[in-house]
């Protein structure tokens, strides 16, 4: 068996990749030489060329020169000309999360897992370890603006990574503390563990509780959101299998600690902290919504036995959100235009509320982008009704990631859907250009438009916003301090 530790250089496939260029970045920190491939140049890629590590644009066999390793993640796909070559020379190859748990092993590891939540609340833990002098390496699925990256080295053996539950990869890792915030059917259907099991929620649930009782099982210290209290007590072996470890359970209402006094104001929240009843602690954000509040709650929950609540919630009241996490982009002749990474029926409702709740005299308009052709048609049911409380959606066509075109799944099928169901404001388009010119005709002054999904929809909120700069400086035309606010966050960004 190949001694990771002892290869010298190493190949990345998609390196551009969020988790990819994470990986990257951990073995030029070791001394190790990186190359790496992806279809385009991007900000992430131009980060990756200032730190030395050679980028090519296009995957080509002839990419690998003398590689003596290659690391690819589950979007690469088995034909990817990179990894047949690997193959082909008998070069060792690694999935991105095995390589991942090469470079984190024997070192205290905090893993924060779950269908939703787990880049800002990755991130939170990380900022309030950083903060309190710990030194942490954190290493998120997003771009932290305070690091200007999406890894951040730090000296001790402390670890807060995002553990990836959607392809089972997570089971490469051992951790120390384990945070599970929810769990949904919302998984890589191509990936080994769940392909077989097809669009079949039931069936994908029941597999993923498998999966993260089995890596919730390998910790001593866990957080776990109020679902999973009564998953944990349904066998007695789980019970048993939970002795001698430490476990909180979190959410709104749960025993242990849960929130009153819940405040939602604009771009900011605050609650009140409760633990087995007893008040706790005041927590303010600077971050909106329900969501971002039990984000915050899951932080509390894994590091209370570790530091005092007064620090972490200090800590957490500088918190910034992630890129593309109710990004606040600019305006538009008056509307204010954020972006968001929301991709899942879950994700899309938790967004909608806060954005509602942030700013309820404003019309929603929700610029929507599916993602996958797999997640639109095991969500397909249900996508029209996590839209529904927007005032106007727009359906983009799907973002494939990759992978080949379902017959019967698209976004027309959404829209007539949605169209059928509720009696909104819809529109359908068939490219970001045609989205871009629908968003500005129909856009008016004091309208709050999120453009909402992982691909590439983000493009459409940035061309959007530069218009609206050349159009005219922007100005306070808002007489509310909260949009005076999201203004000022944009020249943060």
């Amino acid at each position: 068996m190949t001694n990771f530790d002892s290869l010298k250089s190493f190949h990345l496939i998609g390196i551009g990749g969020i988790g990819m260029s994470a990986i990257a970045q951990l073995l030029k920190a070791k001394g190790k030489r990186v190359t790496g491939s992806d279809i385009k140049e991007s900000k992430v890629t131009m980060k990756l060329r200032s730190l030395g590590i050679e980028i090519f644009l296009g995957h080509n066999r002839e990419n690998l020169r003398d590689t003596q390793a290659v690391i690819f993640s589950s979007a690469i796909r088995e034909d990817n000309p990179e990894l047949t070559e690997a193959k082909s020379r008998g070069i060792p190859i690694f999935h991105r999360a095995e390589a991942l748990a090469k470079l984190v092993e024997g070192r205290q590891v905090i893993a924060v897992t779950g269908s939703s939540g787990k880049t800002t609340t990755t991130a939170m833990i990380g900022h309030v370890l950083y903060d309190n002098g710990l030194s942490p390496t954190i290493i998120v699925g997003g771009w932290l603006k305070r690091f200007d990256s999406n890894v951040v080295l730090g000296s001790s053996d402390i670890v807060v990574l995002e553990a990836d539950e959607s392809d089972a990869s997570l089971l490469h890792i051992t951790p120390k503390r384990v945070v599970v915030s929810s769990i949904s059917p919302d998984v890589n259907l191509n990936a080994p563990a769940f392909q077989k099991l097809g669009p079949d929620s039931e069936n994908i649930v029941r597999k993923l509780r498998e999966v993260l009782l089995e890596f919730i099982f390998r910790a001593d210290n866990i957080a776990l959101g109020s679902k999973f209290r009564e998953i944990i007590g349904e066998l007695p072996t789980h019970q048993q299998k939970m002795n001698n470890k430490r476990v909180e359970f979190f959410g709104l209402d749960d025993p242990d600690w849960h929130l009153r006094n819940i405040d939602l104001n604009g771009l900011t929240s605050s609650a009140d902290v409760f633990y087995k009843g007893k008040f706790a602690t005041k927590l303010f954000l600077n971050v909106p919504g329900y969501h971002n509040l039990l984000n915050a709650l899951a932080t509390i929950a894994i590091l209370s036995d570790w530091l005092t609540i007064e620090s972490i919630t200090s800590s957490l009241g500088t918190f910034e959100a992630p890129l593309r996490r109710f990004e606040v982009m600019g305006s538009y002749k008056g509307a204010l235009v954020v972006d968001d990474y929301a991709h899942n029926p879950e994700k899309i409702s938790a967004l909608i509320k806060s954005a509602k709740d942030a700013f309820p005299d404003k019309r929603l308009v929700i610029v929507y982008q599916p993602h996958r052709y797999t997640r639109t048609l095991l969500f397909s049911e249900v996508l029209p009704d996590a839209l529904s409380e927007a005032d106007v959606v727009i359906f983009t066509p799907i973002y494939s990631a990759g992978e080949a075109p379902i017959e019967g799944v698209s976004s027309k099928v959404l829209f007539e859907r949605f169209k059928a169901k509720y009696n909104k404001e819809a529109y359908l388009t068939d490219s970001l250009s045609q989205t871009l010119e629908m968003v500005k005709e129909i856009s008016k002054p004091r309208d709050l438009i999120i453009t909402v999904g992982a691909g590439n929809i983000r493009e459409v909120a940035e061309r959007l916003t530069q218009e609206g700069r050349r159009a005219q400086p922007m100005e306070a035309t808002h007489n509310c301090a909260l949009t005076e606010k999201a203004l000022q966050l944009e020249g943060q960004t």
